[in-house]
């Protein structure tokens, strides 16, 4: 069952957010950043297809962004123990 409107677009502005942080980090040389916003930016685009309907399954847009979150938290520790 579809969602509402709002919801999708909603999540598609997060998308394109998503895909500019990834740009920019790529801009910057930050490689293992960028392909971390890009993972984002496929979950949350997957998420707002599934909430628009176009899709049926909401399993690999929660997958992509568990991996994004699992990204961050390995940057985050390489980030602390290498500046410690």
């Amino acid at each position: 069952m579809p969602g509402h409107w709002t919801g999708s677009v909603f999540l598609s502005v997060l998308s394109i957010a998503a895909a500019v942080t990834s740009a920019r980090a790529a801009w910057r040389c930050e490689w293992r950043e960028a392909a971390c916003w890009a993972t984002a930016a496929a979950g949350v685009g997957y998420l707002a297809a599934q909430n628009a309907g176009m899709v049926d399954q909401s399993l690999p847009g929660g997958l992509l962004m568990g991996a994004f979150m699992l990204q961050k938290l390995m940057l985050w520790r390489t980030d602390r123990i290498t500046s410690a």
